[in-house]
């Protein structure tokens, strides 16, 4: 389905797998494409949930709707599978605005994406004044892009012609896009830093998506409870976390955080049916169809907890001030030397290209992993070379704090 002539690219809604096969066949055959996805993650149901792709050709856009071709998980791998093989195609380059949420969506089907070039690094690389995706468009082509339905449920159908706009605006601009920062990275030799910088994000992003848990995990408020409640609250967890995949619905659908942490702390108030029938604020087949397997597994909970050893009374508070540690005050010295031994390096670089570029180079984060690990190789490899020809040029000799 094209729209109106009003709009001025050429865009084609995908809706069947006939369909998506003979665009792809199409695409394939094209040296580089602009890419993007929409997705869901525990917004609206559970987990991250390819909604809508969107590739474009010079030529023409094409809006994919996988949620109309597909019915269940599997088929967003089978029949998908001519899209997918288009994001693992090496001869094909991918061009895409920040692709790191993009990458777990396909590593989530089975991908291994390959030849991407991603204009957010781009922008990183050359130090670029625009911030985000709207304001490189404008700055690079000067065009105004509406990004009003960012927040929208792409579960949603039909599409609207307004969606479908939106969703074409995302891609039909981005290879014209790319060619002109491409251009300047070759320009100002910073290509070597870009390919690298590409590489470490596709290590680091393209992982199989976690489930939230490393998240709460490292939530101050679980980090501080007794242990009785913080095994309580883990278990709470992992049982919110079943039903919700159970359901397909996100976490906070079945009960929010603020509750899971209640029901810890008052777990044995919560062992009969009573006192849930009466409970606000809980997914409705909690206190219907699955009320008596949820309170077995809570009742299971309140066993793990008895079964722990007596908590130690907890000591008395006083007031009292740490006694001096000469190691600690030792290395915090030796820190702040390296930060002046460091500091003519920074200020040679900001002088060399500008602040950006340096921060990019060099951070002050940067120089506490170096003094942390002593190694220059704990950087990137074309900041660490940026960094050794900056020590040359001001005679200083790196190797009386770091192995070179």
């Amino acid at each position: 389905m094209s729209l109106p002539p009003a709009a001025p690219y050429n865009i084609q809604l995908v809706k069947t797998a006939q369909e998506l096969l003979h665009c792809c066949s199409i695409i394939a055959k094209e040296p580089q494409i602009a890419i993007d996805t929409e997705f869901d993650r525990n917004r609206f149901k559970y987990g991250l949930n390819l909604c809508v792709a969107q590739i474009a050709t010079p030529e023409v856009c094409y809006i994919i709707d996988p949620i109309s071709i597909c019915r269940t998980d599997a088929e967003f791998r089978t029949l998908l599978q001519p899209m997918w093989d288009i994001v693992n195609d090496p001869q094909v380059e991918k061009i895409i605005y920040d692709c790191t949420e993009d990458l777990k969506v396909f590593v989530k089907y089975g991908c291994k994406p390959t030849n991407i070039f991603d204009l957010k690094i781009a922008e990183k690389v050359l130090a670029l004044q625009s911030t985000s995706f709207v304001s490189l468009i404008k700055n690079t082509i000067d065009v105004n892009i509406d990004k009003q339905l960012q927040v929208t449920n792409w579960h949603k159908r039909p599409l609207s012609e307004q969606m479908m706009e939106y969703l074409a605006n995302d891609v039909v601009f981005l290879i014209e896009v790319k060619q002109m920062l491409a251009q300047q990275l070759q320009q100002t030799r910073r290509t070597p830093w870009f390919e690298e910088e590409m590489k470490q994000l596709i290590i680091k992003q393209a992982i199989e998506i976690d489930n939230g848990l490393p998240k709460f995990e490292s939530n101050v408020r679980y980090k501080q409870l007794p242990d009785n409640q913080k095994l309580a609250a883990m278990e709470l967890w992992l049982l919110r976390d079943r039903f919700a995949q159970k359901y397909n619905v996100p976490h906070h659908y079945v009960f929010s955080e603020d509750k899971l942490f209640h029901f810890a702390e008052h777990l044995q108030q919560y062992l009969t049916p009573t006192q849930w029938e009466n409970e606000k604020g809980i997914h409705r087949r909690l206190k219907g169809q699955d009320l008596y397997k949820f309170i077995n597994q809570l009742q299971h909970i309140a066993q793990k907890i008895a079964a722990l050893p007596p908590a130690l009374p907890p000591a008395p508070t006083k007031n009292y001030t740490p006694a001096p540690n000469p190691a600690n005050d030792a290395v915090k010295i030796e820190r702040e030397k390296f930060k002046e031994f460091m500091l003519p390096i920074q200020q040679h670089l900001e002088a060399k290209y500008d602040k950006k570029t340096q921060e990019i180079i060099l951070s002050n984060r940067y120089v506490q992993d170096l003094f942390k690990y002593k190694r220059l190789d704990v950087i990137k490899k074309y900041a660490a070379q940026e960094v050794l020809l900056a020590a040359q040029e001001l005679n200083i000799n790196l190797a009386d704090y770091l192995q070179i």
